[in-house]
């Protein structure tokens, strides 16, 4: 689809790493793909990386964090033995929501678990020998936690998916 063109161009030179791209210091991708529902986040992430060449790994977040903690330190290993690869986190806001008009938007057991995921994440994107890549998908970077936010360390960056017109579904 022509108005994804600039974002599946963004995100294949993210995982491809290609140098004329230099905003990507780390030897491993871990981007994120943003947009409305149904607007095709989840088939960029994995038309991308099977054009890159990369094994995929596919996660779908749900609402149980610990389901999702677990399931992505499976995918890392199971990546890592596939180099190289892409491991797809689909809709890591689900498990990973922001705060909600100043509310506290989990409890202390699944911070611990947004934490230890967003360390994950950076272990991940900096691992030298390694071959795996992330590709998230969310909403937006408004509607994940602020551990995954605040800091620039998580991800490498962020890539907003156009809505589709009617025309375009």
């Amino acid at each position: 689809r022509a108005v994804h063109g600039q974002v599946v161009q963004d995100v294949a030179d993210a995982l491809a790493l290609r140098p004329r791209r230099p905003r990507y210091p780390l030897p491993n991708a871990v981007v994120a793909v943003t947009g409305g529902r149904g607007g095709g986040k989840s088939v960029i992430a994995r038309t991308v990386a099977a054009a890159a060449g990369r094994h995929i790994v596919t996660v779908r977040c749900a609402a149980r964090l610990a389901d999702a903690l677990r399931d992505m330190k499976r995918a890392f290993v199971q990546a890592a033995l596939c180099a190289p690869a892409a491991i797809v986190v689909e809709d890591l806001d689900l498990a990973c929501p922001a705060a909600k008009d100043g509310q506290i938007a989990v409890g202390a057991s699944d911070l611990s678990h947004i934490v230890g995921l967003a360390n994950l994440l950076v272990a991940i994107a900096t691992e030298e020998p390694r071959d795996v890549a992330v590709v998230a998908t969310v909403k937006s970077r408004e509607a994940l936690h602020a551990v995954f936010t605040e800091s620039s360390a998580v991800f490498n960056a962020f890539y907003k998916v156009p809505p589709l017109g009617l025309e375009q579904r």
